[in-house]
């Protein structure tokens, strides 16, 4: 109850009440991996088969309380046969791209995330069609006008930068 609208990547594991979940877009997740590794020497034509990863160190596991990309990234590492093994250091958001380049692990992340990472960092395409992450925006139930209208409007604009 403390805030009127966020934006957010799916899943979401525990759906408050009250609170409406809108998607908005997906964006293609890649495998990004730090200058040097094995795998950005050889990228098979169809992409990086999930499957590959099994024994690689991931630096983005998933909380027990928490969805979005780290759920997302084991789920999927999970319907190729294999938990995430963790690096010896785990993050999130941002930082991310700077333990891949000091080579600690990997990790599966947004295309967009490409923006602001580091020049010599190498995003792989991944062979699995299922793999990307959704945008979401959540706020009330019954939000406040300004709220309504806002989301609406946000919402409204993402339809139409797709062609909706």
């Amino acid at each position: 109850g403390r805030l009127d609208i966020g934006l957010l990547r799916l899943p979401v594991l525990r759906q408050r009440e009250g609170v409406r979940v809108l998607p908005l877009y997906s964006e293609r997740l890649l495998l990004a991996v730090p200058p040097g590794h094995a795998l950005a020497r050889q990228v098979p034509a169809q992409g990086v088969d999930l499957a590959q990863l099994k024994d690689q160190p991931f630096i983005s596991l998933p909380h027990p309380q928490r969805g979005g990309l780290s759920y997302l990234s084991a789920e999927l590492c999970m319907r190729a046969g294999f938990f995430p093994k963790a690096a010896r250091v785990v993050s999130r958001k941002t930082t991310q791209l700077q333990l891949i380049q000091a080579g600690f692990g990997i990790a599966l992340l947004p295309e967009s995330m490409q923006d602001i990472a580091p020049a010599n960092l190498h995003f792989l395409p991944l062979a699995d069609p299922d793999c990307h992450s959704t945008i979401a925006l959540a706020c009330r139930q019954a939000p406040t006008p300004l709220v309504e209208q806002f989301a609406r409007h946000f919402t409204q604009g993402f339809a139409h930068s797709r062609g909706d």
